[in-house]
């Protein structure tokens, strides 16, 4: 990680160990150029330890692209939008009803018709005002996060001498997980069978074919070949 960290030219991150059976990795940008890469316990364990160099290559490509820093903005931005959102509701469902049914004032009717049309009118614009922006946040917290995915492999790839490292990880990966769904996400199971997901990364094929235009799906056979090239085992 020292060498692939002074290529990049950026301060040498933190190393992390996780216990948890998940075949996941992240980085963390901090203050000052203090950064940290976290790896699960699998990505540590054969077969996946021989292309350790290309799963920290790829992370060093999520700190260098600063993915961490605009993921948070955007994670600012969609929960200020959020509380505005939610204010709104608020006037619109509850001070709206204790206007014209609680009755919790003494005031003469009228006034508490004109403050429900007041409160409903404030309520629905703050919703609307709150909704736009939040939902354009959201959009492009999925883009970011998708798109995240390719630069760094991308910007990994730079980084390794050996530039099919970061497709053949990709496809020992992919074998090596629990299970996937149809669309190439990664799902895992616990031990009382309960089946969840534990990855947000965009499907596997599309990454790999982004590096190995070629690429026909078949994941066995291809991690066969990176296993017999790369003398890995088990």
């Amino acid at each position: 990680m020292n060498q692939l960290a002074k290529k990049a030219k950026i301060k040498i991150p933190r190393l992390f160990c996780c216990s948890l059976p998940i075949y996941n990795a992240f980085a963390i940008s901090g203050r000052n150029g203090d950064n940290a890469i976290v790896l699960f316990a699998p990505m540590l364990a054969p077969p996946l330890i021989q292309l350790k160099d290309a799963v920290i290559a790829h992370e060093l490509g999520h700190i260098i692209n600063k993915d961490s820093k605009r993921t948070h903005f955007v994670l600012c931005a969609i929960n200020a939008f959020g509380l505005l959102f939610k204010a709104g509701q608020n006037f619109y469902q509850v001070k709206t009803r204790e206007c014209i049914i609680d009755r919790k004032t003494n005031e003469p009717f009228f006034i508490s018709i004109l403050n429900a049309i007041l409160f409903f009118v404030l309520g629905l614009l703050m919703m609307v005002v709150g909704w736009i922006p939040w939902s354009w946040a959201q959009g492009i917290l999925w883009w970011r996060r998708y798109t995240a995915e390719y630069l760094a492999d991308a910007v990994g790839g730079k980084l390794l001498d050996d530039h099919k490292m970061m497709s053949d990880m990709l496809i020992v990966l992919h074998v090596m997980f629990h299970g996937t769904s149809e669309d190439g996400k990664v799902l895992s199971v616990r031990d009382d069978g309960v089946t969840f997901k534990v990855d947000e990364h965009p499907a596997d094929i599309g990454r790999v074919r982004r590096l190995l235009p070629d690429f026909k799906g078949d994941w066995e056979a291809a991690a066969r070949d990176v296993m017999r090239r790369r003398r890995i085992s088990c």
